[in-house]
């Protein structure tokens, strides 16, 4: 497969530079949230009065997300880095091992949000508030 042209027909050399730049800012920008997340119970004074198990999911959350960001930064860099020493081959290796990574995360992240609906529609309570939030979770993970 031969790749020239990519994005409306931008040289695929330039594409991967807007994709690579993009992924840098985008990834600060998510690392600099991480660590607003990461500071936000400390700032609001949140320790002593909050439950242990919902500041333990901030707190994994950001971290989660904060490798995630650390991830795609590291990905950016060696994209443009590639592409700045002219390595084609490697640059289209890099986009092919993104574009799986990408789609695994979106079809176990759907697959999850089927699953969780699922269980609200199946297993909440006889409230209809259950049954109208499993029925939106399954519309958007199915």
């Amino acid at each position: 497969m031969k790749i020239t042209r990519f994005c409306w027909g931008v040289e695929l050399s330039r594409a991967v530079i807007y994709l690579s730049i993009y992924g840098q800012v985008m990834s600060a920008i998510g690392a600099i949230g991480a660590i607003a997340i990461l500071a936000l119970p400390s700032i609001l004074g949140l320790h002593q009065d909050a439950d242990p198990n919902l500041l333990g999911g901030l707190y994994g959350g950001a971290v989660f997300s904060m490798l995630i960001n650390i991830g795609w930064f590291i990905f950016s860099h060696t994209l443009i880095k590639r592409n700045k020493n002219n390595n084609m081959e490697g640059v289209k290796t890099i986009i092919k091992i993104g574009s799986h990574i990408i789609g695994s995360m979106q079809a176990i992240h759907f697959a999850i949000l089927l699953i969780i609906g699922l269980i609200f529609v199946s297993f909440g309570s006889s409230e209809i508030v259950h049954v109208k939030l499993g029925g939106i979770i399954i519309t958007i993970g199915g």
